[in-house]
């Protein structure tokens, strides 16, 4: 393709501008760039220069003369070119500089907010306990409904599952009771968090075959599960509130029963079932609070962190 020598002096002085300082001035915060882009550019000042430093020279003033002079001797004469050399080399040195940049921001992990990243904590914790349940109950032969959810958890093909997925749940619970602290600093919200998952910590530590432990662990897990939607109501909208106040009554309701022989006795529930009344409302309530709050700024409601003079009244 034929270029005039105007036109070829412009392309290496725009090449000279991109690969030899005015633009890397422009870019003292960026500690990597595309190296791509550099040899790119420095191979195409070199394939020009070696088209024109044997071509003649020609002479902008009509003289007609000819020399094989390297076309950095054209520098003088192409004085009148400088400021929009130099204008299009920021131009497009700023336009590649971006588009390396949002390349490099693409690579990086996202950020959230405390009350976001505790949201999406309990979310996967409860999720993947749920699909870890459902599957612990299909690996034990012969389970059924009226056993315990705890029997899941004893020496057997389910136990690795269930075991193991339970104390994810409880650690991811405990992490996003850190993260609801920071976000709102709201101590009772933080406790009945970190009761739930240091709970669920202990029933995988210590499974039904250790009883008197797991029975322990068991009661104040079940009561904390039931009363954490209640303490948390402060944190919630319409018309989520009036979900949590009608799940929570219902699972504190059946762990009361649970654990009042007089009232549970009579009855003639099997255990599992009455257990299941316990815990699937909360962790249905669970993955619906993480997604409530995960949804939100902290900024678009009326909750807002105590300034540290309040706190310290």
């Amino acid at each position: 393709m034929f270029v005039s020598r105007r036109g070829t002096a412009f392309l290496l002085h725009l090449g000279e501008c991109l690969a030899e300082g005015s633009i890397w001035d422009q870019t003292r915060h960026v500690h990597d760039l595309n190296c791509l882009t550099v040899s790119a550019l420095l191979l195409v000042r070199r394939s020009v220069t070696a088209d024109i430093s044997s071509s003649p020279r020609w002479d902008p003033r009509g003289s007609g003369s000819s020399s094989a002079l390297p076309y950095w001797q054209w520098d003088s004469e192409a004085s009148e070119f400088q400021p929009l050399l130099s204008l299009k080399a920021q131009l497009n040195g700023r336009q590649i500089l971006s588009s390396e940049l949002f390349g490099l921001e693409s690579m990086r992990l996202p950020t959230y907010p405390p009350e976001k990243a505790s949201g999406l904590l309990l979310f996967i914790g409860s999720v993947q306990f749920l699909l870890g349940l459902v599957l612990a109950e299909a690996m034990y032969a012969d389970y059924r409904v009226s056993q315990t959810i705890s029997s899941l958890g004893r020496p057997g093909p389910s136990a690795i599952v269930f075991n193991s997925s339970l104390f994810l749940e409880g650690m991811l619970v405990l992490v996003a009771a850190y993260f609801l602290r920071k976000a709102y600093h709201r101590i009772p919200v933080t406790v009945f968090f970190a009761l739930g998952g240091l709970g669920a910590m202990g029933g995988a530590l210590f499974p039904e075959d250790v009883y008197n432990v797991h029975l322990a662990i068991s009661i104040v897990s079940f009561f904390a599960a039931g009363l954490t939607p209640f303490v948390t109501l402060p944190l919630q909208g319409s018309p989520f509130k009036y979900l949590s106040i009608s799940l929570g009554t219902l699972s504190f309701a059946a762990a009361a029963i649970l654990a009042i022989p007089q009232i549970f006795n009579p009855l003639g529930l099997p255990y599992g079932a009455v257990e299941r009344i316990v815990a699937y409302p909360t962790l249905l309530w669970v993955i619906g609070f993480g997604s409530h709050i995960m949804s939100r700024n902290l900024q678009e409601t009326d909750i807002h962190s105590p300034s540290p003079d309040t706190r310290h009244t």
